[in-house]
């Protein structure tokens, strides 16, 4: 008897000790968030959870500035590109309930797809690899803009129209909303139902996630969804967004739902071990790299743990899931405020709940000597991010310059570790260089904060003067079968404009022969002449950000 007092009392005593050392955690939390308590601004809501429960939640800033509505636990926040992980769990499901298979050719549930020389398949499209062009790139192309309403019947309809893509499946990977949102749709017509319907019925609602939806068309309300802002040099302005587009992105949600979720990855309520097993797997691409990302997750090692993350963001709202496994951690940021940097607050946060773990190794920056003279040779050179948009970075004697679109007017960046080069202190954006050839870096890898990358290579453009160029060689009307747009080029005063579907007159700078770029605020990142046998000029391939070489042929308008 007096044993199994004893035993109690130890257990009683271990347990008010954990409950303490937990409540410093979450004084430190609170202190922490507390620069986004506001009544007049936009914020965030926080959940965090530990062994198998919500043991955090925090609300800061409004949901609503109009009205003065604060954030509430039961604010529901589209919370963007996060939703590509529900993508790719419907997938799983669909596999292993034997009605596809990851290694299907896409085309075999989306037939009106263009073929493409390399198959892409399902399993492509999972992990990024799948080089299908932009769709959102698509949409700017074509003249949508901000604020109109798209629909998936009419994002699959454009994207059936692509007949090229922009690399063979698996040789490379680039971030695709575009694969994403095919996967919804694969899953609507594999399932027979909604992607919203399957989402619900297979996922939300047994978990219990009463306060998740799918948006998949723009009329549909969602009671206590907070308004999204972008910051202004005074105050605030509500970004009016409003989207229907699924897949990658879609799910609105709160932050206590959210970590329901995370937890199934644990407790396995929904999902089979073959599903979890087909979650956690990362692709290998043609050239034997491991893909950091696959399943609308990351995979990261981050102060001695494996974690699992991804962020979104999209008109205004900020979201970022971290699931750390082996401290059974896991927590959700999700704001409705443009310049809130979600990574940046979960891993502070995670910081602060692993100090006291056993295996927890502070992530220290490591030691470097700055490289000075001509030791910052490597890393001269231009470097192509889009089509059409380049970093470039050149020497100052023991300063690296670094420019976008040509070395002039270059502004110095400071080293910050072997290879890596701030350029955005409020983003905490760098350039990192680990890939080097001949002495030279053969690439750079643009990081953004704890969010990610983007590769850009190097790219040795030939010596070339503008002044070369003649603008009436271009001027003419251009139509694209892809696209169903047509573009108007004329040459005014010794300039080249360009005229897109309800867009400005953009003027294109030359900066390679019969290529330009235009200068102004557009889609279209490069335009890219073509001249037939005679050297006339018979069309151009318009690029924007990941959605390449799109063909358009100039035409004869008919005469009035």
């Amino acid at each position: 008897m007096l044993r199994t007092l004893y035993a109690a009392l130890l257990f009683a005593f271990a347990a008010a000790i954990s409950a303490i050392a937990q409540a410093q955690d979450f004084r430190a939390v609170d202190e922490y968030l507390s620069e986004w308590e506001s009544d007049e601004a936009p914020g965030l809501a926080v959940a965090i959870s530990k062994d198998g429960e919500t043991v955090y939640r925090g609300n800061f800033g409004l949901a609503n500035l109009e009205h003065g509505i604060p954030i509430a636990d039961n604010t529901r926040f589209h919370i963007a590109s996060v939703s590509k992980q529900f993508a790719a769990f419907a997938i799983m499901l669909l596999e292993a309930d034997g009605k596809l298979s990851l290694s299907d050719d896409i085309r075999k549930h989306l037939p009106q797809l263009q073929p493409t020389e390399v198959p892409v398949t399902i399993n492509h499209l999972l992990s990024h690899t799948g080089g299908l062009r932009e769709h959102n790139t698509l949409w700017g192309l074509i003249g949508s803009q901000d604020g109109d309403a798209r629909s998936p019947a009419q994002a699959v309809n454009l994207l059936e129209r692509q007949e090229g893509v922009n690399f063979p499946a698996g040789a490379a990977r680039e971030y695709s909303n575009t694969g994403y949102f095919l996967l919804a749709e694969i899953v609507a017509r594999v399932s027979g139902q909604s992607y919203a319907e399957f989402a619900d019925e297979r996922m939300f609602s047994p978990l219990g996630m009463t306060d998740t939806r799918m948006r998949d068309e723009v009329a549909t309300q969602i009671p206590y969804r907070a308004r999204s802002y972008f910051p202004q040099q005074t105050g605030f302005n509500n970004a009016g967004f409003d989207s229907a587009m699924i897949g990658s992105t879609g799910v609105i949600t709160t932050a206590e739902d959210m970590m329901i979720w995370a937890r199934n990855y644990d407790q396995k309520r929904v999902g089979s071990d073959a599903v979890f097993r087909n979650m956690a797997k990362r692709t290998y691409l043609t050239n034997g790299q491991l893909a950091i990302g696959a399943n609308g997750q990351e995979y990261r090692k981050y102060a001695g743990f494996d974690t699992w993350s991804h962020g979104g963001t999209t008109g205004g709202y900020k979201s970022f899931l971290l699931r750390i496994p082996e401290a059974k951690i896991s927590l959700m940021i999700l704001g409705n405020r443009g310049d809130l940097d979600s990574a940046k607050i979960a891993f502070a946060m995670a910081d602060i709940l692993l100090a006291k773990e056993p295996d927890f190794a502070k992530v220290e920056a490591p030691a470097f000597t700055k490289e000075a003279g001509t030791e910052l040779d490597k890393y001269v050179g231009d470097y192509e991010l889009f089509a059409g948009t380049f970093f470039s970075l050149a020497r100052d004697g023991d300063e690296l310059l670094f420019s976008v679109n040509g070395p002039e007017g270059g502004e110095p960046v400071q080293q910050i570790a072997k290879g890596s080069f701030l350029i955005g202190a409020a983003t905490n954006s760098s350039l990192d260089f680990t890939d080097f050839e001949g002495g030279r870096a053969t690439g750079l890898r643009y990081q953004i904060g704890l969010h990610g990358f983007i590769p850009a290579a190097r790219v040795d453009l030939a010596d070339f003067d503008p002044a070369s160029v003649n603008p009436a060689d271009y001027a003419g009307t251009y139509y694209s079968r892809e696209l169903q747009a047509t573009y108007v080029v004329t040459a005014e005063d010794g300039a080249l404009i360009l005229r897109e579907p309800r867009a400005t007159e953009t003027v294109m700078n030359a900066y390679q022969a019969d290529t330009f770029r235009p200068n102004g605020q557009t889609y279209v990142g490069r335009v890219k002449f073509q001249r037939g046998e005679g050297g006339n000029v018979t069309g151009a391939l318009v690029s924007g950000p990941l959605a390449n070489d799109i063909l358009f042929e100039r035409i004869e308008l008919p005469a009035d």
